[in-house]
């Protein structure tokens, strides 16, 4: 034996040789646990996901998003106000925001925080109409 071995003292943080790990060996040879997954993220994936269904005799394929809205719309026609109400608003705030998209005219170079909100009314409306 060596005398670095026999000048060793075993004690606090000084585990006996036999014990440590020898060199080039990791103590945690699995590695960091992975994190648990982002409930936004699978929800996004979940919705991007596509299904297929039959509609008017022909097999299609649409994201369940596409499918939920369609449900919403459809218990929004047939007269359930709480998806009425929420149907009267999500369209309100999907045709602003189609509006101010269209409103950005490149040609022009007016931006849609350029536009008067009578201009943007005039828009909205137009959109609603369509």
């Amino acid at each position: 034996m060596s005398d670095k071995n026999d000048n060793y003292e075993v004690g606090y943080r000084k585990p006996p040789k036999h014990t440590q790990f020898p060199r080039g060996v990791s103590g945690n040879p699995k590695g960091r646990p992975k994190e648990a997954p982002d409930f936004d993220a699978a929800l996004l994936r979940e919705a991007k996901s596509r299904l297929t269904l039959i509609e008017n005799g022909r097999r299609i394929r649409v994201s369940k998003h596409d499918i939920i809205v369609k449900q919403f719309t459809n218990n929004a026609m047939k007269g359930k106000s709480s998806d009425l109400r929420m149907f009267r608003e999500a369209y309100r705030q999907a045709c602003e925001k189609a509006a101010l998209s269209q409103a950005a005219d490149p040609l022009s170079g007016k931006r849609a925080e350029d536009l008067t909100d009578d201009q943007l009314a005039a828009i909205i409306f137009a959109e609603l109409e369509k």
